[in-house]
């Protein structure tokens, strides 16, 4: 970019819409390049201009910005505005009233908080307006006043001390858990507190100025192993002189004003304050959750697999592999099995059968998952009432998070968990803690597709195990093709990408196409390709699966395809979204009163009197406009929604913008949506750089060793 820089003038205006953003790391800034609307400055500027804007909160559409500004021209948006010191305001009244329902929920009434939003606004979280007097005015029960003041003198504390940093819709639920456990007072003497919430030390730096104490240094290891645990699974880290240069590194990048030269670790986690919240053992430095976390899961598997194997007998069938016949046999008979296979080898099918076998030993059992869309395509397979199929948080009461005092066992004799790549080990820890000492228990995956979003990648590290012969875990891998279309390029493809292939070595034919975009507009390219598709081989747009891993990506390429293929007049907008009667359309949350879940795809087939009717394969569903808030357009759905179903055809495409969140898994699990022909869309350079890599989840992790040996 070219900058010619002018006289700085005031300006005001929303966000319409975020075309890039990223961290400076040490400097406190998000750049942002984002779309102007609702300008108000003194010069003549038309809503649309390109703004690049420096502040200290990440901004997203619609967040109200002012600041001063320079004038830059570019060679692809022409005139452009630079805001170097831009403040950002993200609450409208909408979102901040959302806000409060969320932290007075319980305490408040929404006539209560409307009412309070309406005589103080924005002040509502200041001490000095909100009393016992007002809250006794609107109805406030007299054994909340208490709690509501002291709610409010939180995060007054809060805002105060991050002044320039607060962005409360980020960290709201972070702040809630927060405020149950710290009094005002103690944040103000330590707002690193809420750094073990999930609070940004970078944010809090903004509003405690004494960097080098051990309360913030203790934050940043906090933080520093949170973001190891988070990116690459790691469960601990290993405490040595590489690791140690890494910390200090990290604590230096964080704020450049801090220069610190070493950290003694003994002497930092000494430093509790009143609360433990690291576990050292040996020199495996663990934050103290993960550690428990570890201890737990290794108990409820020592004491599950130390119980006797049955003797049920089995009679192998013909139309089955000899590896799914004895997949069968065991799994009845073992108390913990582990299935995993690759695509095309047969773990639904199998599932079904065992399912059959274990009914007609009049036993209980039960199928979860990690979706309610895979739950719900499992159901409708298995196809008898006596098997529950539903949601591993369903299945154990876990709504959220937050109330896991309330879970509930599972007291089914058998308890299969299909898709176990995707469930990481926290999720993992809840379920088999709840799942009845007497039941045996299946674990089904293939731990080649894309691992749990956050955390360590306990299904991989189980099937990868080598437990002690002791303990009576029977452990199968399905190698055998039963797809119809069992030489599929397809299926040989996925096999070379996990054995680190490139582009060059891909079979291409009737079944797999590979165009190599360069460096050409890939989007461009991929409607081409699709519109060619469409037309070569006689089908409809809705017969093809378009995959991406980035949001932004698919809500572009929706909206040309939604523009280009449905020429429906009968439209309806919902927020930002237009819905027109034919559109392909995904439930983006579970909705159990209407049977409908997360990643379930189907077609509106009528819009009419603000309601959408929605037929998700032949069961039909009325939206109005407040529940249709739940649905997206999905012509195109990202990489990671796609996780456990298919489609005839499938094009995954890998633009530049995707660089950075490419890895072998990423293509495998998008190439394996495909039952009848895959076309791949990307830079070979780019292509080849995801085929190189793992995704990063497979860490540092004691489980095994706790398993094995009960002790580190």
């Amino acid at each position: 970019m070219e900058a010619i820089y002018m006289d700085k003038k005031f300006i005001k205006f929303k966000i319409q819409k975020v075309l890039f953003s990223e961290e400076l790391e040490g400097e406190f800034l998000f750049r942002t390049l984002a779309i102007a609307k609702d300008i108000s400055c003194d010069d003549d500027i038309n809503d649309g201009i390109v703004v690049k804007i420096d502040c200290i909160i990440e901004v997203s559409e619609d967040f109200e910005i002012e600041g001063t500004y320079d004038v830059f021209f570019d060679k692809k948006f022409g005139q452009c505005l630079y805001l170097p010191f831009a403040s950002a305001n993200p609450y409208n009244d909408k979102k901040f009233i959302q806000i409060l329902k969320y932290i007075f929920k319980n305490i408040l009434n929404n006539n209560q908080i409307n009412l309070l939003y309406k005589d103080f606004g924005q002040k509502v979280l200041n001490s000095s307006f909100v009393k016992r007097n007002v809250l006794e005015e609107i109805g406030v029960e007299d054994d909340l006043i208490e709690e509501v003041i002291r709610i409010v003198k939180f995060y007054e504390t809060y805002l105060n001390a991050c002044s320039g940093a607060n962005n409360l819709l980020k960290n709201n639920k972070n702040l809630k858990n927060a405020s149950n456990d710290f009094s005002s007072d103690m944040i103000k003497d330590n707002i690193y507190y809420l750094a073990y919430y999930g609070v940004r030390v970078q944010d809090l730096d903004w509003g405690y100025r004494s960097y080098l104490n051990k309360e913030r240094t203790q934050a940043c290891l906090f933080q520093y192993i949170s973001e190891r645990f988070k990116k690459n699974g790691d469960m601990f880290v290993k405490i040595d002189k590489n690791t140690i240069n890494d910390i200090v590194n990290y604590v230096n990048l964080i704020n450049r004003q801090i220069q610190v030269k070493d950290i003694n670790i003994d002497d930092i986690i000494s430093y509790r304050n009143g609360k433990e919240m690291f576990k050292k053992v040996n020199n495996f430095l663990y934050i103290r959750n993960n550690y428990y976390i570890e201890k737990d899961i290794s108990k409820c598997l020592r004491n599950l697999s130390s119980k006797k194997i049955c003797e049920i007998s089995y009679d192998f069938q013909d139309n089955l592999s000899f590896s799914q016949n004895l997949a069968i046999k065991n799994s009845i008979n073992y108390p913990l099995s582990i299935i995993t296979g690759g695509p095309g080898t047969g773990k639904s099918f199998t599932i079904t059968e065992i399912v059959k076998k274990i009914i007609s030993l009049q036993k209980t059992v039960m199928v979860l998952s990690p979706t309610g869309r895979v739950a719900d395509a499992l159901s409708k397979k298995i196809n008898d009432d006596r098997c529950i199929c539903q949601t591993i948080h369903r299945g154990i009461g876990l709504n959220n998070l937050e109330y896991v005092g309330s879970l509930k066992d599972i007291n089914t004799d058998y308890v299969i968990v299909d898709e176990c790549s995707m469930i990481d080990i926290i999720l993992f820890k809840y379920l088999i803690q709840h799942i009845n000492k007497n039941s045996k228990l299946i674990l089904v995956g293939d731990y080649n597709q894309l691992p749990p979003i956050g955390g360590c990648n306990i299904f991989k590290k189980l099937v990868q195990a080598d437990f002690n012969s002791s303990f009576n875990i029977f452990k199968i891998k399905l190698n055998e093709i039963h797809r119809l279309s069992s030489i599929s390029s397809i299926i040989k493809n996925s096999q070379n990408i996990i054995n680190g292939c490139k582009t060059t070595d891909l079979i291409t034919d009737n079944n797999f196409y590979y165009i190599d975009a360069g460096n050409f507009d890939t989007e461009k390219i991929a409607i081409k390709a699709i519109d060619n598709f469409i037309k070569q081989r006689n089908v409809n747009i809705d017969d093809i699966m378009i995959l991406n891993p980035n949001n932004n990506f698919v809500r572009n390429i929706n909206k040309k395809i939604q523009e280009k293929y449905n020429l429906e007049n009968c439209s309806i907008k919902i927020g930002n979204r237009v819905f027109k009667k034919g559109d392909k359309v995904v439930q983006i949350k579970n909705n159990y009163d209407i049977g409908v879940f997360n990643g379930n795809v189907g077609k509106i087939i009528d819009i009419s009197c603000d309601n959408i009717i929605v037929d998700f394969d032949s069961k039909i569903v009325k939206y109005d406009k407040n529940m249709a808030k739940e649905l997206d357009i999905a012509y195109a759905i990202t990489i990671h929604k796609s996780q456990g179903s298919e489609a005839q055809y499938v094009f995954v495409i890998i633009d530049k913008n995707s660089k950075n969140m490419l890895n072998m898994n990423l293509i495998y699990t998008a190439i394996t949506r495909a039952k009848e022909c895959c076309v791949l869309i990307g830079a070979s350079e780019d292509i080849n750089l995801a085929f190189s890599k793992s995704a990063e989840n497979n860490g540092n992790s004691n489980i095994i060793k706790l398993i094995n040996d009960g002790y580190i």
